[in-house]
């Protein structure tokens, strides 16, 4: 699908194509995997850039006189709106947490989860451009850290509560419960990536198919329908991903408990 369809980094690379900047490299890949490797930098690259210019726009402003007043700054810029995603997100996450400590802790790679999701969904909207995303290599790659992420929690944090939990609350019942939740544990990378790969593949072959068949209208509302569905799945992947965490990180009322 990548090496056949027309891509701006191929353009720019006609004699020295994606998969060959990787070999330079000294990392073999194939031409597919190339055009997937370089947008998925290129998306990395593009966030790396946004949060180095909203830095920059904090220290300029806690440099001016009376700089406590830059979190009332209504002026819509890099800096802010990063702060607007970033107490949108943090709410979402105290509902799920069980402290404030454990938001501000896992804030960081919940919140850079979601923005690195999205930008690779909404590459599939820009001409020559294709989303990261709709390759299962890509999107499970994602779960795969997600995975490791959410159990290295459970175990680091207290790993008796973490696997007791697994267990469940019964010895004997535990038995027949415990190889179950493992099964259930393992399969979660899986579905993960199965599920935000097939939406946007699913989404950006139909957008491709109807933006050479049905005239101008049909396709723009596929755009809008296109967007949606890049942000919601985005949403979704980070929403599974903080309450893998939280059921991870043992609760108040369980340590009571135990």
């Amino acid at each position: 699908m990548f090496a056949s369809g027309f891509t701006w980094l191929g353009w720019l690379f006609p004699y020295f194509g994606e998969d060959k900047v990787f070999h330079t490299l000294g990392i073999p890949v194939q031409p597919e995997t190339g055009v997937l490797l370089m947008h998925a930098c290129l998306a990395s690259a593009i966030l790396i850039g946004l949060a180095v210019v909203g830095r920059r726009q904090l220290e300029r402003q806690k440099a001016k006189p009376g700089f406590e007043k830059y979190f009332t700054d209504s002026t819509l810029t890099v800096r802010t709106g990063f702060e607007i995603y970033a107490a949108g997100a943090m709410n979402i996450m105290r509902d799920m947490m069980p402290s404030e400590k454990e938001v501000q802790l896992y804030f960081p790679v919940i919140g850079a989860e979601f923005l690195y999701i999205l930008s690779n969904n909404l590459f599939g909207l820009l001409p020559g451009f294709t989303p990261p995303t709709d390759n299962i290599n890509a999107s499970f790659g994602i779960a795969i850290l997600v995975f490791v992420l959410f159990n290295a929690v459970g175990l680091i944090v207290n790993w008796k509560s973490y696997l007791g939990h697994m267990w469940g609350p019964v010895f004997i019942v535990g038995f027949l419960l415990f190889p179950i939740e493992v099964v259930s544990v393992c399969f979660r990378p899986i579905t993960l990536s199965l599920r935000l790969t097939g939406n946007i593949f699913g989404d950006h072959t139909a957008f491709g198919i109807i933006s050479h068949l049905a005239p101008p209208v049909v396709p723009a509302l596929m755009l809008a329908l296109a967007t949606f569905v890049a942000v919601v799945q985005a949403f979704i992947f980070t929403l599974l991903t903080s309450l893998y965490i939280a059921t991870s990180v043992p609760h108040p009322e369980d340590e009571a408990h135990h």
